[in-house]
This record gives structure tokens, sequence and C-alpha cells, in this order.
């Protein structure tokens, strides 16, 4: 017979790995077991990256995190609110970035979901961010303005304001300055046009992933991409519905993506396959048929291809 294992035997490190596959409730739940537990778990090496998305956090809730666990071993915070929620209340405050600034100097990562972000100015977040997800939140006209006089956003590498409807189009022009951009999520921001996406590649050269989905966008804005962004790896155009065939026909004419998403689009299923095999950088193309994901690849875009045209044979001999 097997021996039991207990999990006291364990080395601390060992302890630890496991530690590691706990939610951050749970956590702070068996820091009370013992003595010994509530010590590793307090271990840095826990606390590196930290995600509270799993429910709104009351800004009380947070400021325990904060003062308990968080230190300059923090890399990357996830938070979710109550925006849309039944509840008036609001998980950030100045006071409580202030208090992250002060602890966790290392910090380069900071996602926010469904929060309302009007009171709170921009200029206070950490300084050399990389990554600052604002997801589903509502910010207002010129919220970046304040980041932009103090430069605090010049070390971003990727920005994501999906889903924030009331994202305004004049915000761009403060992105546009921020050189070292990587990827840029604009998804669901109606207010973006074709304009503004000239605005951004332009100036952002340098971008690897572009997210534009459900934008206001036509097939100007795929010239502007596929002319300035030698770079672009990743392109979502999803649910642009005044995209059309000659906007496909740009791609590629001289830089292409190698993963492209166009579902809710109205492109043929033959035009995208034509895409791929006239495109040799193209690696994945995702669309829908019928609310069905499909996929397009270098593998089966000749299948499709053929099939088209036996039907065409098939109509020519029906005649």
């Amino acid at each position: 017979m097997r021996s039991k294992v207990l999990i006291t035997s364990l080395p601390e490190n060992v302890v630890l790995e496991i530690f590691a596959y706990l939610s951050i409730p749970e956590r702070c739940q068996i820091a009370r077991v013992c003595r010994l537990w509530n010590q590793l778990i307090r271990d840095k090496y826990l606390w590196q990256r930290v995600d509270l998305t799993a429910r709104p956090i009351a800004p009380k809730t947070l400021w325990k995190v904060i003062r308990g666990y968080l230190s300059d071993s923090l890399l990357s915070l996830s938070l979710k609110g109550f925006l849309y929620s039944v509840k008036e209340t609001k998980c950030l405050t100045h006071a409580l970035l202030k208090e992250l600034i002060s602890r966790c100097p290392k910090l380069v990562s900071i996602q926010i979901i469904s929060e309302n972000l009007s009171a709170i100015d921009s200029s206070k977040f950490p300084p050399n961010l990389k990554r600052l997800f604002i997801q589903n939140c509502e910010v207002t006209q010129h919220w970046l303005k304040k980041a932009d006089k103090s430069n605090l956003f010049e070390t971003l590498q990727e920005l994501s304001f999906a889903n924030s409807k009331r994202f305004s189009s004049d915000d761009v022009q403060y992105i546009c300055k921020l050189q070292n951009l990587k990827l840029l999520n604009l998804s669901n921001c109606y207010r973006i046009c074709d304009d503004n996406v000239n605005q951004l590649t332009n100036a952002l050269t340098n971008l690897e992933t572009l997210v534009l989905s459900g934008c206001t966008i036509t097939d100007l804005a795929l010239h502007f991409v596929s002319h300035r962004l030698k770079f672009i790896q990743t392109l979502d155009v999803s649910d642009c519905t005044s995209l059309t065939n000659q906007g496909l026909a740009i791609l590629g004419v001289p830089y292409c993506p190698k993963y492209l998403t166009v579902t809710g689009c109205q492109f043929l299923v033959t035009d995208l396959a034509i895409l791929v095999k006239r495109n040799s950088e193209i690696v994945r193309v995702e669309f829908g048929v019928k609310d069905e994901l499909k996929t397009l690849n270098r593998n089966n875009f000749q299948e499709i291809l053929d099939s088209y045209q036996n039907q065409l044979t098939a109509q020519v001999d029906a005649v």
C-alpha cells in the first residue's frame, strides 16, 4: 500500500508551488490555518502576479490585500470594479493608487475591468507601466490628457480600452505619442473611425497587434494598416460590417498580418481563401459562418478553392 504524504511533511518550496495554484481569496483563507502557512502565504513568490477579477472588489478589501500581502515583488495587478452593478462602489481611488506606487515600485502591468474611472486622474497611475488594460470601463473625454502632460505612459508597450464605449476619439492624439506601443486594443470603441486609424498608423509604425473589432471603419482603414504597419502580426476587424472585398485586396500591399480575424464581416469564404493563397505571410484567418467560428490556414485554403471551382463547374454543366 502507498503511504499517505501529509502536506505538512513537504518541503516549503513544494508547498509554495501548491499554494501558487490557489486563487487570492483561497490564499487569504488558508493563511488562517496555522502560523507556518500564514508565513508561507506572505512569501513574495506568491504575490508577483495578483488577479482579483473573479468578482468585484470593494476598496476596503483591496486595502487589506495591498497592506497585508503586496510588496516590491508585485509585477502585475488585475482588478474588477462595480460598473453596471447595483452597488455604487468604486474599487479604485487616488489613495489606493498612491499606496500601490509606494509599496510596489516594480509594478509594470495593470488590468482594470468594469470600473467607473471618470473621477480617476490618469496621471495618478504608477509610472513605468508597460501594460495597461482598461476594459469595459467608463472614462471621460480627454481622459489621457493629464498622463500625457507628465509623459507618464511613455513606457507603455500594450494598451487596451476594449469595450470602453465612452472612450473618445479625441484621446487618439495622446495614444499617438506612445511610440513604444506594440499592442493596441480599441475593440468596440465605436467612435473610432478611418481618420483615427490614419492618425494611429501614421504615428505608431511599430505596432504588432491591432484590434479594431466593432469600430466604425471602412476599407480605407485597411489601406492605412497595409501600407504603414510593416511589423503587423495580428489584426482583428471583427464586426466591422462596412468592410468589403476591395479592402481584402488591399491587404498584403505591401504589408500583411500573420493572423487575421474577420468574424461578423460580410466576406465570402472563397475571397478569404484567395487572400491566404495570395499572401504567404498569412498563417491563419478566423471567420464566422452561421455563428460558427471557422479557420482558414495554409493547409486548407486550397481545398476550399477547389470546392468552389467544382461548384462552378457543376453549375455550368447544369446549364
